[in-house]
């Protein structure tokens, strides 16, 4: 059996490997996201059909099915969330008044999203460029890393469009930011 299922993965790795032209580790390729579903990394631990474009296609729809924090966020930007949210709980002022999920406070009856392009794939990164429409359409970047044996999102990033040029809000930067702020007073 052991023979068997190492011969498997070995078959399937020999053949990543061909498909990605000898390359191993690291890819910073851009995948459409209406690519086929080929494999973009080869992982060492088996790992491989997680880091399909149609695995994580599937688990960013899950994301949104959820938009809930505890289910889609990386352990680091939840611990940086909570500890901003307790700050300001004990202080009493509102440290966030939007849904990072919906990108906004309040939902239109029309709201959707769509994934745009998959970029930046590696076996431990990769960004997801959104189009979400919540009364108007709105270009975000979900930084997603692999941990716990899934992906999941380690920064929003938001673009912004200030009358004359377009600035890059990060969420995960902006509570560094303001965590730093707190510990300095």
């Amino acid at each position: 059996m052991y023979i068997r299922k190492f011969a498997i993965l070995t078959s399937i790795a020999v053949a990543t490997f061909s498909a990605c032209g000898g390359q191993s580790g690291k890819n910073d390729s851009n995948i459409d996201a209406t690519a086929a579903d080929s494999i973009v990394v080869t992982v060492a631990d088996g790992d491989s059909i997680r880091h399909t474009s149609d695995y994580i296609r599937q688990r960013i729809d899950s994301f949104y099915k959820h938009k809930d924090d505890d289910f889609g966020c990386s352990t680091y930007f939840r611990q940086l969330s909570v500890k901003a949210d307790s700050i300001c709980e004990a202080q009493g002022y509102i440290w966030t008044d939007g849904d990072h999920w919906i990108n906004g406070q309040d939902k239109d009856e029309e709201w959707w999203y769509k994934l745009q392009k998959l970029s930046q794939v590696t076996d431990s990164t990769a960004v997801a460029e959104m189009l979400i429409h919540n009364f108007e359409d709105a270009t975000i970047f979900l930084h997603l890393v692999y941990e716990r044996g899934d992906w999941y999102v380690d920064d929003f990033r938001f673009e912004l469009f200030d009358g004359k040029k377009k600035h890059m809000l990060s969420e995960k930067k902006r509570t560094l930011e303001f965590l730093a702020e707190q510990d300095a007073l």
